[in-house]
């Protein structure tokens, strides 16, 4: 037989003790009560953290400077200032300075670099010179009619005056004499005269009466074996010393006064430049090696009317002129003669 067992019973809860309430020393509640040490120190340190920061300043000082420096008033700014734009600009004179000097430099390097090239630009042209002197070309008909050209593209340089020439021209007064000499047959004719004087004297006289001649060469066309004719430009200015070596009746020095129609002549004429067509015809002896005949013309008349605007003006220019309208020497047209002749 079976005794029902009793169900078990939940124990009872024991209430907490209550704590002691303690008293601060002003008799009001502690409001550390139920804290730990530790938790007190922090809390502390937390409240020190938070409180903010005074700090004192007098008048005139830098609250941002550290407490104890001395404070830094305007004018010890306005110096420091001053100061800094000085040193600046002094630095900045400097710099302008140098910079200057590299340019003065710059430009008497070059200055030097381009007197040292001309000086080699003249030697070069002298050896050049003393070469062909040395070394004439191969005696042929086309290789005398181009040695022609080259040596008297400027007219010829006058032996006479070998004193007052440059060594460049006196270089150049030698070959064109030896030219002359190794070229030229003794006898050769040029133009309506003969022999190698005659030659000389009409370069002479163009020379003297235009000083800036240019004859340049355009083509060379081969007749048959033993001639040639040669197409070439000319240019001169007439100056007051064409005028007088040229046209000297245009300029009389014994006629008290120049009649009106000279004098507009003078003047349409002096200081202009003209060009002439003209061609120069070459024979050759083949057994001598030496150029036999030498013929020069050149259209005068085109240029001439050109400036002059007729015919009439153009014969009356011409009619006593040392120079023919087809660029002939004509040293018996006129009685007054030119001191170099």
């Amino acid at each position: 037989m079976f005794t029902a067992s009793k169900p078990p019973q939940a124990p009872v809860a024991q209430p907490f003790p209550e704590p002691t309430v303690g008293t601060a020393p002003s008799g009001k509640l502690s409001p550390d009560i139920g804290l730990t040490p530790s938790t007190e120190r922090k809390r502390k340190i937390q409240q020190l953290s938070e409180q903010p920061k005074i700090h004192s300043f007098t008048a005139g000082s830098n609250p941002s400077s550290p407490q104890g420096e001395a404070p830094v008033t305007c004018i010890q700014r306005f110096k420091q200032s001053s100061t800094v734009e000085k040193i600046q600009r002094e630095l900045r004179r400097k710099k302008q300075a140098r910079y200057r000097k590299k340019q003065s430099d710059h430009m008497m390097n070059l200055e030097k670099e381009n007197e040292q090239l001309q000086q080699e630009v003249e030697r070069l042209k002298r050896r050049r010179f003393s070469t062909t002197m040395a070394f004439p070309p191969r005696e042929n008909l086309w290789s005398a009619a181009l040695e022609y050209f080259r040596l008297f593209r400027h007219g010829l340089q006058e032996p006479e005056m070998m004193s007052l020439l440059s060594e460049e021209d006196k270089i150049q007064s030698r070959v064109q004499m030896a030219f002359f000499q190794s070229t030229m047959a003794p006898d050769v004719v040029f133009n309506a005269d003969q022999g190698i004087d005659k030659m000389i004297q009409y370069w002479n006289f163009l020379s003297y009466a235009f000083k800036d001649m240019e004859i340049e060469l355009k083509r060379m066309m081969q007749e048959n074996e033993d001639s040639l004719v040669a197409t070439s430009v000319t240019s001169v200015t007439i100056s007051e010393q064409t005028l007088l070596a040229v046209f000297p009746h245009l300029s009389n020095e014994d006629t008290p006064e120049l009649d009106e129609t000279k004098v507009l002549l003078r003047q349409a004429l002096v200081n202009q430049r003209i060009t002439m067509l003209g061609s120069i015809r070459f024979e050759w002896d083949a057994i001598n090696g030496q150029v036999t005949s030498v013929s020069i013309e050149s259209d005068m008349l085109t240029p001439m009317l050109h400036l002059l605007g007729n015919l009439e003006d153009v014969s009356r220019v011409f009619a006593d002129a040392l120079l023919s309208l087809d660029f002939q020497w004509r040293p018996g047209a006129n009685e007054t003669s030119v001191s170099h002749q």
